[in-house]
């Protein structure tokens, strides 16, 4: 049995800010993607930021997972996968040379090194994982020398991989811009009115972080919770609908033409949106009772309008910085990469 001589220690610090990163960001994507409706433009930047927050949780995921145990005896070096399952030995003279790349961060400074095969097998162990990092560094780096050629490579590929990641977040940013410039403005045609009683009061529900949306129930349709929330229920006479509107009164509610179809007529089949994405919420475009219109199309289109270019310039001005330093910092690898 092989006698090791080194264990890495893995720090806590990094787990439990990963798993505070992992839960945090599930928990932002469920909120997001449960106010999200597939029938309102209006509400794009919830699944966009539902995406992001998911995307995020599954970078640290990996991130945490792929940090490896190494075990080093007088002859070996044996990597270790997260969970012990997976397990390489390198023969300690198989290790040719070493490199250390720097990083650093608004709150932190630290290091990888990479150590090189024969073979042309690279090893990175980065030093804000390890308690014991420079025990093993220095172990796994005797009589080893640096290449400072081949380091030098390396810091180019890593503004490469930073431009690269900044373009990326850019067409991300852009892309949300374009989702929020394609709102249009809602019309008659789109709208079935349907007219009702109301079979409870109808109130006004104050969720986490003081999201609003005001709940309405109509006595032929038990099933469903008729919405307004988001841009249209700024434009709508809130408080005087709650007073005005009581058990049993006649409302007359407009909703999209494909909600009347597919959930209140079922004429039309669901869509897989339609039965897994809140079946019983129906969001709600104009109230109006026989004596008051509490939310017109009109108004329902000044808010679709401030969405459209609010969320427009949120997201373009951002994504075009970010893109634009992107190509920036790719300019600056293309004119050092040739002297390497």
């Amino acid at each position: 049995m092989t006698e090791i001589l080194i264990k890495s220690n893995k720090k806590i610090t990094y787990r439990v800010v990963y798993l505070i990163a992992i839960i945090g960001s599930l928990l932002l994507s469920i909120s997001f993607f449960n106010k999200f409706n597939p029938n309102s433009y209006t509400d794009a930047i919830n699944i966009i930021v539902a995406v992001l927050f998911l995307i995020f949780a599954i970078i640290c995921i990996y991130g945490l997972i792929s940090v490896k145990n190494y075990y080093i005896s007088n002859q070996e070096l044996i990597i270790k996968s997260f969970f012990g399952i997976k397990s390489i030995t390198i023969n300690n003279d198989e290790i040719e040379y070493w490199t250390e790349i720097p990083k650093n961060d608004k709150y932190n400074r630290w290091v990888i090194l990479s150590l090189f095969t024969k073979v042309g097998k690279e090893i990175k162990i980065s030093s804000n994982y390890y308690s014991n990092f420079n025990e093993v560094k220095n172990y796994l780096i005797k009589n080893k020398k640096r290449n400072q050629k081949v380091q030098a490579q390396k810091q180019i590929k890593e503004i490469k991989k930073s431009s690269i990641i900044l373009m990326l977040f850019g067409v991300v940013f852009l892309f949300s811009a374009f989702m929020f410039f394609q709102i249009k403005e809602i019309n008659s045609s789109e709208i079935s009115v349907i007219g009702d009683i109301t079979s409870k009061k109808i109130e006004l529900i104050i969720g986490r972080k003081h999201s609003r949306k005001i709940l309405i129930k109509l006595k032929s349709f038990p099933e469903f919770n008729f919405q307004i929330s988001g841009a249209n229920l700024r434009e709508t006479y809130s408080q005087d609908l709650i007073n005005d509107i009581n058990v049993g009164d006649s409302i007359f509610l407009g909703i999209s033409k494909d909600d009347y179809r597919k959930k209140l007529m079922k004429i039309d089949s669901l869509s897989l949106s339609d039965k897994y994405f809140h079946y019983e919420i129906i969001h709600v475009e104009s109230v109006k009772s026989k004596a008051f219109e509490y939310l017109s199309l009109s108004d329902n289109n000044i808010g679709r309008k401030d969405n459209k270019y609010w969320g427009f310039a949120f997201f373009m001005i951002p994504g075009l910085i970010m893109f634009v330093i992107g190509i920036k910092i790719f300019y600056e690898y293309l004119k050092k990469r040739p002297s390497l």
